[in-house]
């Protein structure tokens, strides 16, 4: 893993494509990446660590300095205004506390499609018209204890090791993730203007990025039918049947949409509902660069569901934390500790893009909320 010195000189040599193209995405990190050492983690208990806000402050602390020298070195100017940073702000409020135009910062998330090069083949299958996607509809899941814990001796990191069980209610998941078409929805309702879908964070979000839709989608949503959507190499007619691109805040706001117009409370799905309905499916799906992007919400089946491995992502309403007996592993002890801190939710199930470890049923990745990744939704409701 680089370090946040060498991401800087990385990032002060252009070179962006070397960190996804995405400022926002550095942002996420940021407060993850910096490791610093008052005494060796490795040697500490996990309460220990936990114990010690200072550490956290600090990474904070220089996480904003970094961010402030990176914006200079890229735009060639100091931010027009510079505020004191509060402790207690997120990373997103320290954004939205630099005077530097959305527009700027959307050309540094998505380089230019004359710079990018295609190395596969896009998913063939797509439907262009959004009233021929198959509706999503909900599959019930029985009542179970879930334990997790890798339990075999392969390669995993840190935070996959350990124990914890959890006892289950009959819940109600959606069989497929949800597609652009069904995410449409919440958009044409003015779900980005209507404050009352979105959490405190996410509101907090919204208003910096003014935005009406999710970033990779591309045109005027008042000519809806004709927009294109932004994939690693270009722009494609909107495929509608594709699983939507958003991050968590996005995610939790189009449930709580969902809550209204059902008149059932509805969410994300959790880690642990996630092992329930992953143990019997086989990731015979779209990972590893199977193609060059997503594929159709309804193409691959695994047991009852769509998709419970690749495509994308699923964010989860689950914190990232250390598992009953978890141990700091003394060759990378910074891999996990810095992010148990209720500032990241578990993503699970890998996407189009993950190989090795990042697509099995073990892997427990997380990021911060407002982080862009190839991530998308699988929703529960409850009765």
């Amino acid at each position: 893993m680089l370090s946040l010195s060498d991401k800087t000189k990385k990032i002060k040599q252009g070179k962006l494509s070397a960190f996804n193209q995405s400022i926002q995405i550095y942002f996420g990190n940021c407060a993850s990446s910096v490791a610093i050492q008052l005494e060796n983690p490795a040697t500490q208990s996990l309460e220990s660590i936990k114990s010690q806000k200072k550490i956290h402050d600090i990474q904070e602390e220089m996480c904003q300095k970094q961010i402030l020298k990176m914006l200079v070195n890229t735009s060639g100017r100091r931010p027009q205004k510079q505020s004191r940073f509060e402790k207690s702000e997120g990373l997103v409020h320290i954004i939205s506390s630099i005077n530097i135009s959305n527009k700027k910062l959307q050309t540094l998330i998505q380089q230019k499609l004359e710079l990018v090069k295609k190395v596969f083949d896009d998913c063939p299958n797509k439907r262009t018209e959004f009233q021929d996607v198959p509706k999503n509809k909900l599959i019930k899941v029985a009542a179970q204890d879930v334990h997790l814990g890798k339990k075999d001796a392969t390669y995993g990191w840190d935070n996959e090791y350990g124990t914890e069980s959890v006892a289950l209610k009959e819940f109600h998941a959606s069989e497929m993730k949800v597609s652009n078409a069904e995410y449409l929805e919440f958009v044409l309702a003015y779900g980005y203007s209507q404050e009352k879908y979105w959490t405190e964070e996410g509101w907090k979000w919204v208003q910096w990025v003014k935005t009406d839709k999710p970033t990779f989608w591309v045109g005027d949503l008042q000519d809806f039918p004709n927009m294109k959507l932004r994939t690693a190499a270009e722009e494609v007619e909107m495929p509608w049947d594709w699983p939507v691109e958003v991050n968590y805040l996005e995610a939790k706001a189009f449930c709580n949409y969902k809550s209204e117009t059902d008149g059932k409370k509805t969410r994300l799905i959790t880690e642990p509902e996630w092992q329930a309905i992953a143990k019997d499916a086989k990731p015979d799906t779209n990972i590893c660069l199977k193609y060059f992007s997503t594929c159709p919400v309804d193409q691959f089946k695994q047991g009852d569901f769509y998709d419970v491995y690749g495509n994308v992502w699923q964010w989860t309403e689950t914190f990232f934390h250390p598992l009953e007996g978890f141990k700091v592993h003394p060759a990378y002890h910074d891999f996990s500790t810095p992010c148990f801190d209720e500032k990241h939710n578990i993503m699970t199930g890998g996407s189009w893009v993950s190989c090795g470890n990042e697509a099995i049923q073990s892997a427990r990745y997380a990021f911060r909320r407002h982080f862009f990744q190839f991530c998308g939704i699988r929703y529960v409701q409850e009765e």
